[in-house]
């Protein structure tokens, strides 16, 4: 399952074999660019002899990465500040820790949003905190969402910065797993941001939920970060992996922990060569959803709408014309919001008349290619086969349980 972009970022350190054996450069800078591991694969060239062009390309992409990481240290340190004058406890999840903990420079591990534990309690005062220097909601992030249940509140954000998500929890309930945040709470360490001090993952707790993540709350949708993250975490001699052992296999998140973790031995073989991954007692159905998984990660989607997604999904022919009636044409008040109208401009009967033509110009290619059945079109029904196949494994929820004929 290896590709030229992995055998360079080899956790090891690439062969120069793997840098000869390139052919077309910008492809490939364009595919790290896709998956977020363009600082990474900056970093793994350093010393290698490339054409001149895409090590430009790699290293401006590094230097904004490196630019935006000093900034977004800069917000850190201000919301620590904040929380910390109001009394809230608040504990770094993912990009933010593993950027300024795990990861040799911050600039190799780029991040999209602020993601910060906080306990239920104190969401409010934590959420006023914020608003205090300057955060808040806006209706281009997040409006589709419930908020009142799910794992984070709604995302916040100021002028030049990213957003910030308050978590209540590490994911949406309910879940086939118990995790015990207080425990998770108890095991965390300091972390400090310039003056001000938060709370950072045990390193053991902080990989499974990396593979809880990426396994159970994305599905293998992720980018090869992802992996790559896990990776990086695995191999830290001072991550106590019997532990990590004890607590996956008492709450439930083993079958996750093992499909993420065999999903990047599957990338990169060996890469976690140095733990027991036989400890989390995986089924046959984990060893066989962890290489889906890994082929989902490695091939970029198709940007396929989800509506059409959904048209394929759907079982029956009325059924699928009503839905498919329903994208095309939605409801007045959908339309008015998706082609910016006030509620009583005229014209409406208008985009109605002209939507058709529309969507075929926006999405004329994606359909050929599935009518078609081009390569293009044959990589997005294997995406939606494999898609499935993890599903149907998540929703299983108990472990052992398999059998449903999981495949590529």
């Amino acid at each position: 399952m290896r590709t030229e972009l992995t055998e360079l970022l080899d956790p090891r350190g690439a062969e120069p074999s793997a840098v000869r054996a390139v052919r077309d450069w910008d492809a490939l800078v364009a595919e790290a660019s896709s998956h977020g591991v363009v600082p990474l694969l900056h970093a793994a060239l350093a010393g290698a002899s490339i054409p001149a062009e895409p090590r430009r390309w790699m290293r401006d992409i590094y230097l904004h990465s490196l630019l935006r990481a000093t900034s977004i240290h800069e917000d850190a340190a201000a919301i620590a500040a904040a929380l910390g004058d109001v009394g809230v406890e608040a504990l770094v999840l993912k990009g933010l820790h593993l950027a300024f903990e795990v990861y040799p420079e911050p600039a190799h591990r780029p991040m999209a949003d602020i993601d910060l534990l906080v306990r239920e309690p104190d969401l409010a005062a934590a959420n006023r905190a914020l608003a205090s220097i300057g955060y808040a909601t806006t209706v281009h992030i997040g409006e589709d969402w419930d908020y009142t249940t799910h794992h984070h509140l709604r995302p916040v954000v100021r002028d030049a910065s990213i957003p910030v998500e308050l978590h209540r929890a590490l994911e949406s309930g309910p879940t086939p797993f118990d995790t015990d945040l207080e425990a998770v709470w108890k095991r965390s360490t300091r972390m400090r941001f310039s003056d001000a001090e938060v709370r950072a993952m045990a390193l053991d707790d902080a990989l499974l939920h990396l593979c809880t993540h990426l396994a159970y709350n994305d599905q293998f949708d992720g980018r090869l970060l992802a992996l790559f993250d896990i990776v990086t975490l695995v191999r830290r001699p001072e991550l106590d992996w019997d532990r990590l052992v004890a607590t996956a296999n008492a709450d439930g998140r083993a079958r996750f922990a093992f499909a993420a973790l065999e999903a990047a031995e599957c990338v990169w073989p060996g890469a976690t060569s140095m733990r027991r991954l036989g400890d989390l007692e995986p089924t046959d159905a984990e060893r066989c959803i962890a290489e889906i998984g890994a082929r989902q990660i490695l091939h970029v989607p198709v940007d396929v709408p989800s509506s059409l997604r959904s048209v394929r999904t759907v079982q029956g022919l009325a059924p699928r014309l009503r839905l498919l009636l329903e994208t095309v044409f939605p409801p007045a008040d959908r339309m008015r919001t998706m082609y910016g109208l006030s509620p009583h401009a005229s014209g409406l009967w208008l985009r109605y008349a002209l939507r058709p033509f529309d969507l075929l110009r926006r999405r004329a290619s994606v359909l050929g290619a599935l009518l078609v059945k081009t390569g293009q079109g044959q990589s997005v029904l294997d995406r939606e086969a494999r898609s499935r196949s993890i599903s149907e494994w998540v929703a299983s929820g108990v472990r052992g349980k398999s059998g449903s004929g999981h495949g590529d």
